[in-house]
This record gives structure tokens, sequence and C-alpha cells, in this order.
């Protein structure tokens, strides 16, 4: 049994099982939940299947290189081809993850991305940016699909130019 629910004064404590750590004890995680058993109950299913799916992660701990590689793992590698999860890998692995896989994935904000686009078009094609700004910003939208970013309010931190060179012919 990986999850438990027990009556706690005006609510129910649900106690779920989330693996072990690497000093090789259990880890568990605990939540509250008031109102009927039967929320507690829907809560505990939420949590097992987000477990059964490899898309669980602690509350407000998760960092952009952890989301990415959910992403990448839990999305891509079930619904693009086998082309797209290797650049989308390459992509995440090369650029986006040694400039913001530190971050909070909940602090993640326009400043921080658009620092990361100018310096990244000072060394690499618009188009190489580009490609960098769809793999971002899918995985936001899938972020927020999943519930672990609120309601992105401001779409312009999802934006990005990409300017074409024009040639001159003579």
């Amino acid at each position: 049994m990986r999850g438990s629910i027990r009556k706690r004064g005006n609510s129910w404590l649900i106690q779920i099982y989330t693996g072990r750590g690497p000093d090789g004890k259990p880890i568990r995680h605990f939540e509250s939940v008031r109102g009927r058993k039967g929320d507690a109950e829907r809560r505990l299913t939420e949590l097992q299947s987000s477990l059964d799916k490899g898309v669980y992660t602690p509350p407000g701990r998760l960092t952009v290189a952890e989301h990415l590689n959910q992403w990448l793992e839990g999305y891509v590698k079930t619904n693009c081809a086998i082309r797209t999860y290797d650049g989308y890998q390459s992509i995440i692995q090369h650029h986006l993850n040694p400039a913001m896989g530190h971050i909070q994935l909940k602090s993640l904000n326009q400043q921080v991305i658009q620092e990361y686009y100018s310096t990244a078009c000072q060394t690499l094609s618009a188009r190489t940016v580009h490609h960098q700004h769809r793999v971002l910003s899918q995985s936001l939208k899938y972020a927020v699909r999943q519930g672990y970013l609120g309601r992105v309010t401001r779409r312009s931190w999802l934006t990005h130019q990409h300017r074409v060179k024009r040639l001159c012919v003579l």
C-alpha cells in the first residue's frame, strides 16, 4: 500500500510513499485535506496517479531543469517522433539546462528569459534561438496544464521575435 488516510481533527491527513532517498530511507509526502473523507480519497487517487505517470514532484521544489527533463520523458517521448525527441533533448541539455536549470520553476519570470535570449543571440543564430524558444514555450505551456505553474497571465514572456537576415542580390 503506497498511501493512507487518517482523521486528524477537522481534516484528513493523507500520507503517500514517494520512493527512497539517497540514504535508503523511505520518503513520504503528507498533505491535509479539509472536508469529507471522499475529498481526501479523491486527492490520494490524484497523487497516486501522478506517481504512476512519473510527473509527481514535491510541491514548490521543482526546478526548470527537473521540469524540462520530466516534460521530455513524460510528454515528448510518448507524443512526438524520435527525431523531434532527439532535437529537443539536445536543446535542453546543451542550452536551456546550463543557463536556467538551477532556477525554481515558480520563480521563472520574463526578465530571466529575456536575459537568456539576449545572451544567446550574441553567440547563436536567430533561428537557433527561435528553436530554443519553441522548446521552452511548449514546456511552460505543459507546466501550466499540469498545474506546476499558475495561469500564464502575460503571454509576452513567452514571445520571441525571429529575425531573418535579408540577402541582397546584386
